[in-house]
């Protein structure tokens, strides 16, 4: 009876999983260009050979680069915020419907799923056990409808 809403359960969690782990890969990248983007300031630009001064060609190129990694940053880590509320907000939909066990809503689910049934089993030609067109007639001549 409760087929469509356990079918319904299991296609969040399965929605779940699969925002789970985008979210997860996403934090791994993050991670490893954060490490990248605070290991860059700390590599030497002196200018090659026996000169102890600073290179300000190289110093200008590697602020450009630091520039463009930190905005690389910055938008894999709003990536990443988003899907992690995608999975917040999946997780939180799947609880709500998890204590509704019991209500009203699994039931006319239930109510739902037998009924597709019932028409399955007719548009198949089954119509010997279900004889569903001799049923809605037997209603509306009742009904006058």
């Amino acid at each position: 009876m409760m087929l469509i809403f356990h079918l319904l359960l299991l296609l969040l969690n399965g929605i779940k999983i699969l925002f789970t782990r985008r979210a997860t890969a996403l934090e791994h990248k993050y991670v490893r260009l954060a490490k990248e983007v605070n290991a860059m300031p700390r590599e030497s630009y002196f200018k090659e050979g026996n000169s102890s001064r600073h290179d300000p060609f190289q110093a200008a190129k590697r602020q450009y680069l630091l520039g463009v990694l930190v905005e690389k940053k910055d938008r894999l880590e709003a990536r990443h915020h988003r899907w992690a509320q995608r999975v917040e907000g999946v997780t939180g939909l799947i609880h709500r419907l998890q204590s509704w066990k019991g209500r009203l809503v699994p039931y006319a689910l239930g109510a739902i799923d037998v009924m597709t049934s019932v028409c399955m089993f007719d548009y198949v030609n089954q119509g010997d056990f279900v004889v569903l067109r001799h049923l809605i007639g037997l209603v509306r001549a009742k009904f006058n409808v």
